[in-house]
């Protein structure tokens, strides 16, 4: 699933988002919830800008930030789009490989709760909260 994006006809391609992300991104939980947080940092935003379109193409919603005058920063936060990122990167990930799959086992071993079901769950004692 190749794409054309940019004015300067640069590939961007399922193969170099995964290497930017073994070489420069992240997974870390969210907010002590049943989620996730993927990020890419580099300082070119334009790089950045080109993902972004790229996975906009593809149903992946994402957003920028810059912390704290740091690098720029490419973050994936909704649960469907965490997901659909994984699984397109996954044939060519090679060093986020394991940390990648554990991130897809466990966000299909814990699906996503509304407010009403985990309030219903807690209520009828089966959740721990």
């Amino acid at each position: 699933m190749n794409s054309m994006v940019g004015r300067k006809s640069s590939m961007v391609s399922w193969q170099y988002i995964a290497g930017f992300f073994d070489g420069e991104g992240s997974i870390s939980p969210k907010n002590k919830r049943t989620s996730f947080c993927i990020r890419i940092a580099q300082n070119d935003i334009t790089v950045l800008q080109r993902i972004m379109e790229f996975l906009n193409m593809a149903g992946i919603v994402s957003g920028m930030e810059k912390p704290n005058g740091k690098c720029n920063s490419l973050r994936i936060t909704r649960r469907d789009s965490v997901t659909k990122f994984l699984k397109f990167v996954m044939p060519f990930v090679i060093v986020k490989k394991l940390i990648a799959q554990d991130t897809l086992r466990f966000l299909k071993l814990f699906p996503y709760m509304t407010r009403q079901v985990r309030g219903m769950l807690i209520q009828e004692g089966r959740l721990g909260f």
